[in-house]
């Protein structure tokens, strides 16, 4: 959520300087390249575990999640 956070941030405060929507839209698809890049790069030092842990959350189950972070 941080991350997000980041990136929406910083796309805000690019298009206060940037006053057309063409390049804003680039420069959000240039962060969004990023970010998943980003993730791409941590999914391939993760174990097995943890990807198969990752794929089923992005997909939206919380089943291998404890109750203290479902809460969350």
């Amino acid at each position: 959520m941080a991350g997000s956070f980041l990136v929406m941030l910083a796309v805000l405060l690019t298009a206060r300087r940037v006053q057309d929507n063409s390049a804003l839209l680039v420069v959000g698809l240039m962060f969004g390249s990023f970010t998943s890049a980003l993730v791409g790069v941590l999914a391939y030092f993760s174990s097995a575990e943890q990807l198969q842990r990752f794929t089923f959350w992005s997909m939206g189950s919380l089943g291998n999640l404890p109750w203290k972070h479902v809460g969350i």
